[in-house]
């Protein structure tokens, strides 16, 4: 990580999205999903889940 970059925590808990459309808003925004779960515990993502984690990097 540069000295420029930090993580940045977004907890949306107003929306509900799925895998495909949380992916699409954060593509509009410049970002890319590289990584999702089911919890954040680290639960391999299956569709249909309670929860969506994701992983996004700035591109």
């Amino acid at each position: 990580m540069n000295e420029d970059s930090s993580v940045k925590t977004y907890r949306l808990w107003l929306h509900d999205y799925s895998l495909e459309t949380i992916s699409r808003a954060l593509e509009q925004s410049g970002f890319k999903v590289e990584q999702a779960w089911n919890s954040l515990s680290g639960e391999l993502y299956r569709e249909g889940g309670d929860w969506i984690a994701v992983a996004a990097r700035k591109i």
